[in-house]
């Protein structure tokens, strides 16, 4: 996360339309990013499913165990820099973490959610 720019780039789609001054819709699937104490919120329809925090990456599908949710986590990897990609496997949420080093640490979601430290970033 660099800046405040990013909230005005586009996660693939051209679609971006200004929703209030701190939050922006992403294309027509009812996503949008925002900024909230200093945190950056990827929200889809009505679930913060990824916030960027000065500590950690928090991500969250809300129980919506869906493709379009998992895209919306990468989507948000890819715009940010985070160095994550979400993907099932045998029914199961995992997300893959690339550090600087190319080495890669494995997490699976816990109760919908997953937190990861970016002190292993």
């Amino acid at each position: 996360m660099n800046d405040n720019n990013n909230l005005n780039s586009n996660m693939g789609n051209n679609n971006l339309h200004n929703k209030t001054n701190n939050e922006r819709l992403i294309g027509t699937h009812q996503t949008s990013i925002y900024m909230s104490d200093n945190n950056v919120i990827v929200k889809y329809w009505n679930t913060n499913i990824v916030t960027i925090t000065n500590d950690s990456i928090i991500l969250n599908n809300g129980g919506w165990y869906t493709s379009t949710t998992k895209r919306r986590m990468n989507q948000a990897s890819n715009q940010f820099n985070l160095n994550f990609y979400v993907y099932q496997k045998d029914y199961n949420w995992y997300c893959e973490l690339t550090k600087p080093n190319g080495k890669k640490i494995i997490f699976c979601f816990q109760q919908n959610t997953l937190t990861i430290p970016k002190d292993l970033n």
